[in-house]
């Protein structure tokens, strides 16, 4: 696509994603991001109102450091999401968050925190910073 896409160090995608990116969107340094992942910041079509300006302008995504991001999950555009949060499977972040969060559903929502925790790299078995 046409946008700023930017990967932080230690970034890591474990399998198939879906990155549409027109405007912006950054991930932060050692992400971890599952199969089956979407991450859009366009809705890939123009609305306009009655005057021809339109309705629905891209917007960025931010993921923050060390987010995990599990399978089938999506995160649309204009979403922020803080350091150190999980992003559960099948959620649909619609709205941005804070850090230490863990999100699940859809629309997602916080569900728990993530103070004082972190997530390994499951073959390595070390924490992923």
């Amino acid at each position: 696509m046409s946008g700023d896409l930017t990967f932080g160090d230690s970034c890591n995608f474990s399998g198939e994603s879906s990155i549409v990116c027109k405007k912006a969107i950054r991930f932060g340094q050692s992400c971890l991001v599952s199969w089956q992942t979407l991450f859009m910041d366009s809705d890939l079509h123009t609305i306009t109102d009655s005057s021809g300006a339109q309705t629905n302008p891209n917007n960025a995504i931010e993921i923050g450091d060390k987010v995990w991001v599990c399978a089938r999950s999506s995160i649309l555009k204009g979403v922020s999401i803080g350091n150190n949060s999980v992003v559960s499977c099948g959620a649909v972040v619609v709205h941005s968050s804070s850090g230490n969060v863990i999100l699940r559903g859809d629309p997602a929502s916080k569900v728990g925190d993530f103070i004082g925790k972190q997530f390994f790299k499951t073959y390595l078995l070390q924490p992923i910073f």
